[in-house]
C-alpha cells in the first residue's frame, strides 16, 4: 500500500484504501459504475462553462475541523500545480482553468471554470479531499473525513485503518498487508489468515479457488482497463 493522499494515488489497491479514508465529491457506484453525490449535494450551470458544486453541511475531518469550499478548491489546485507532480494533475489542468469559492473559503460552494464541455465532470470530481494547507508528502497521511482513519502504518508491509464510528457488528479495524507473492496471498486466504483479496490471483488461480467450498469468488463491474500490445514493426505483424 503506498502513499494514500488522493492527490498521490497512482495504483488501484493503493486507491481502494484512500477512499475509506478520504471523502470526495462524488463517488463512483458499484452497480453500474455511475457517479452519485459523496460531499456533493448540488450540482448547477453557472453560464456556457461554469459549474458549481453545493457541499454538504456539517462534513468534518476526523480532527474536527470542518470541511468546506475552501478545503475542496485547495486540494484540486494543489493537485493542479505541476511542481507537486500529482498523477491526477494532468486530467485537472486539462479540465479546469480556474476553481474558486464565490462565497469564500469557508463558505459551501465551490465552481470550476471548464476548458470545454465534459461529460464526465461528476467522475472527475471523485478525488478525495484533505484540509486547506497540506503539503503533498509521501511519507505522510494527511487527516481524512471518511469512514476510517489510519491508526498505523507497518512500513512496507501494510497499513491498519480504524473505523471512527465504531458500531456493533462491526470490525473496529481494517488491516491491509502487502503480499507480492501470488502463493503466498493464496495460502494466506486458504488458511483464514486474510479475509479478502482484491485483483490479486491469475486466472488459473481463480478458477481453482470457484472449486474452494471456504473460498467465495465475486465479479464485478469495473472501470479499469487492461490492453495488450503488439509490435507491429516487427515481423510477422509489419
Amino acid at each position: 500500500v503506498g502513499p494514500i493522499d488522493p492527490r498521490l494515488l497512482r495504483d488501484s489497491t493503493t486507491a481502494k484504501v484512500s477512499r475509506l479514508v478520504y471523502r470526495g465529491l462524488y463517488r463512483v457506484r458499484g452497480e453500474d459504475l455511475g457517479a452519485e453525490p459523496d460531499l456533493a449535494t448540488d450540482l448547477v450551470e453557472d453560464g456556457d462553462l461554469r459549474r458549481c458544486v453545493a457541499i454538504e453541511d456539517g462534513a468534518s475531518f476526523h480532527d474536527g475541523r470542518p470541511l468546506r469550499a475552501g478545503d475542496v478548491a485547495f486540494t484540486i489546485r494543489s493537485a493542479m500545480e505541476p511542481r507537486n507532480r500529482s498523477p491526477i494533475g494532468g486530467l485537472y489542468r486539462d479540465r479546469f482553468t480556474r476553481v474558486d469559492t464565490p462565497e469564500g473559503e469557508d463558505g459551501d460552494r465551490v465552481c470550476f471554470e471548464l476548458r470545454s464541455p465534459v461529460a464526465t465532470l461528476k467522475t472527475d470530481l471523485v478525488l478525495g479531499i484533505v484540509p486547506r494547507g497540506t503539503t503533498i508528502d509521501p511519507g505522510r497521511d494527511p487527516v481524512g473525513a471518511g469512514p476510517y482513519r489510519v491508526h498505523r502504518r507497518d512500513g512496507d508491509r501494510g497499513v491498519v485503518l480504524e473505523r471512527v464510528r465504531p458500531s456493533e457488528g462491526s470490525p473496529r479495524f481494517a488491516i491491509f498487508r502487502t503480499l507480492p507473492d501470488e502463493n503466498t496471498r493464496l495460502l494466506a486466504l486458504l488458511s483464514g489468515d486474510g479475509d479478502l483479496v482484491f485483483n490479486g490471483f491469475s486466472p488459473p488461480v481463480v478458477s481453482l479457488l470457484e472449486e474452494a467450498p471456504e473460498v467465495r469468488v465475486l465479479r464485478h463491474p469495473s472501470i479499469a482497463v487492461t490492453y495488450l500490445t503488439l509490435n507491429t514493426t516487427r515481423a510477422p505483424l509489419h
